[in-house]
This record gives structure tokens, sequence and C-alpha cells, in this order.
């Protein structure tokens, strides 16, 4: 069985990974290549590979609030 669960909402970790991501031309193959991937997870957010929650780095948890990376 597949599991199948629409994204509620995507965002960047740091806002200056979103500034140099918008600062990429629209024709970008980076650029491309990340929007493909937003794409994906909106339309299924457990798209790609699961990491344990165990093998989360502690210093992402505190820096970024997060227990749970796809």
């Amino acid at each position: 069985m597949r599991l199948f669960k629409p994204a509620d909402n995507v965002i960047f970790a740091d806002e200056r990974i979103e500034k140099d991501f918008n600062s990429l031309k629209e024709d970008d193959w980076v650029k491309k290549a990340i929007l493909r991937a937003i794409t994906d997870f909106k339309e299924n957010a457990f798209c790609g590979e699961r990491i344990k929650k165990e093998k989360i780095p502690k210093v992402y948890i505190q820096k970024y609030g997060i227990d749970n990376l796809l």
C-alpha cells in the first residue's frame, strides 16, 4: 500500500535559500528541478526518501523547530 497525502504547505527552511532561489532565472535547470520537487511534494507529501526521526540532526530540530523530514 502506498501512502498518499497532499502537502499542507511547502516552505524554505531559510530566508537566504528562498532569496537565492528567487534570484535564479526562470530557465535555470536548478530552478526548474526545485519547482518540480515542490510540485511533487504538494501532490504527495510522502514522496522521496523518508528519514527516521532519530536520524534527524538535533541542530535541525533546534534551529528550525522541525520533527519530520521526508
